[in-house]
């Protein structure tokens, strides 16, 4: 392999690692109580060599300015409240767009937690009423320059007001939607999903946004509400760099067969369990095949001693590489259990169950592929398992 396609497969390997990671959290949140509605998923993927040290526990307006910059928020399941920090970054967006291209320097991310928090006292009109005000303070002190001199045409609230004009009817059709879709049961959602009529279409878009963006950002950032003003970042070793609990290449040997070690958590296992089954049986049936040629060659050749000597060292070494290779199995096995890998089958039947089911099994198929491609396989001898909990 060259350089790039080992840098391409650790990378591909750390996306699956991850997401696992991120499902895990997600069904662990949902187990212990935590609403659906309360969890979202940025749009956009987080830049792979950014650090982001400051991502674990956030008040919401460090949460607010924070985020901004990641992209939009996709709630698990859609509300008007769950929607309303997608609706201000969105409303937002548009105005900064108009004052840059009024030339008017745009808002800072300061000006986001400030309109958050207005959001928080009051509701979303009121804080859209502060953006444009925002908006036309910042606009006022771009059109006058130090000598008191005109530079531009000034910017007026209407015209502010007109800007928004889409991104209210926008809002006002998701809210209807949302009303809809909230009257429907679980049998009725998934019909949504094989209806072939416009507007179910439309409402299933709505209601697996969640898992689209999941699905189609290689490095997706999710997080919790956790009290009515603070969230957590979920999968959060993996996002602040700072942490040493994520999945860490420890070394590469380009040599004959390429070497990789790597050390990561528990959700690995999800990761290679198919291969550590497959390997794990085409290996045992391999090897009783060459015991059983070799048995056949050395049994020509019994009355030399030393073969017979070798012969017993062969199988005792084949046993003990056996052994240690069932015993990796039973420990990763052990200790999945025990994590939160586990919490998915906590859960209740239900539409989210279930999304949630076809997410883990679409990383699945790519960490069972991700191996496969390359004709790359688990040195199982050399697996350590460590219960940092014992």
């Amino acid at each position: 392999m060259y350089p790039w396609e080992i840098a391409g497969f650790l990378n591909k390997l750390n996306t699956v690692y991850y997401k696992f990671e991120l499902l895990n959290s997600i069904s662990s949140a949902l187990a212990e109580g935590i609403s659906p509605t309360d969890i979202f998923v940025f749009d956009k993927s987080l830049p792979l060599y950014q650090r982001y040290a400051e991502m674990n526990v956030l008040a919401g307006r460090d949460a607010a300015r924070k985020f901004y910059s990641i992209g939009l928020p996709y709630p698990l399941v859609p509300t008007k409240e769950s929607y309303e920090l997608h609706l201000l970054y969105r409303s937002f967006s548009n105005v900064n767009s108009f004052l840059k291209s009024r030339k008017v320097r745009p808002l800072t991310t300061e000006s986001v937690s400030l309109v958050y928090e207005k959001l928080k006292e009051s509701n979303l009109e009121e804080a859209e009423l502060l953006l444009i005000d925002q908006a036309l303070e910042r606009a006022d002190k771009s059109y006058r320059n130090n000598s008191g001199e005109t530079l531009k045409t000034p910017v007026t609230e209407q015209e502010i007001v007109d800007v928004l004009e889409k991104y209210q009817r926008r809002k006002e059709k998701l809210f209807s939607d949302i009303g809809l879709i909230q009257e429907l049961n679980d049998e009725e959602r998934f019909a949504l999903l094989i209806s072939k009529k416009s507007d179910s279409k439309r409402l299933a878009r709505l209601l697996t946004e969640f898992f689209h963006y999941f699905d189609h950002t290689i490095r997706p950032l999710v997080f919790v509400r956790i009290a009515d003003d603070e969230y957590r970042v979920l999968g959060r070793a993996l996002v602040n760099k700072k942490e040493k609990t994520g999945l860490e290449v420890k070394e590469v040997v380009r040599n004959s067969p390429l070497g990789t070690l790597i050390e990561s958590g528990i959700a690995i296992y999800q990761a290679v369990q198919g291969a550590l089954l497959s390997d794990a049986k085409e290996k045992r049936a391999g090897e009783l095949h060459q015991l059983e040629v070799k048995s056949k060659a050395l049994e020509v050749q019994s009355k030399a001693l030393d073969v017979e000597i070798k012969k017993e060292q062969l199988a005792a070494e084949k046993l003990k590489n056996a052994q240690l290779q069932a015993e990796v199995t039973r420990n990763l096995v052990q200790i999945a259990q025990s994590s939160d890998i586990s919490a998915i089958g906590e859960l209740p039947p239900s539409f989210i169950k279930n999304r949630l089911l076809e997410a883990y099994t679409t990383e699945q198929r790519g960490a069972g592929d991700l191996l496969h491609r390359r004709g790359l396989e688990l040195d199982q001898s050399s697996i350590r398992v460590i219960d940092t909990t014992a």
